[in-house]
């Protein structure tokens, strides 16, 4: 895996909503949904975008400590994960505040979004 997202909470029709993508380093995807489970292939040019990002993220020095998790009150909390140096990452936001500013988040944030639709 090279990235990462989760996303949990919320009301679907079967109890909590989830979501999990996963982009592997062939640019391989998969989306596991409370619906069911899709997979495909980035272009190169998505997969550039994710390898960036990856590189550039700042979410393995973000520090502050998140006092809510939305999920506990029916809203959407989501966890971002990667593999940098041959070493895997993950930040959580029931545990720490995520910059939506994030490179990663971002391009993870707005794949989602488009594969879920």
């Amino acid at each position: 895996m090279v990235a990462g997202r989760s996303t949990w909470g919320g009301m679907c029709a079967d109890g909590p909503c989830r979501a999990e993508l996963v982009v592997g380093g062939d640019g391989g995807w998969r989306l596991d949904t409370q619906d069911g489970a899709s997979e495909g292939r980035l272009t190169d040019a998505e997969l550039d975008q994710v390898l960036d990002a990856v590189e550039t993220t700042g979410l393995a020095s973000a520090s502050e400590v998140a006092t809510v998790c939305a999920a506990d009150s029916d809203g959407t909390s989501f966890s971002y994960s990667w593999t940098a140096d041959g070493e895997q990452h993950e930040v959580d936001s029931c545990e720490t505040v995520i910059p939506t500013s994030d490179p990663l988040v971002q391009v993870l944030d707005q794949l989602a979004a488009r594969l879920e639709d």
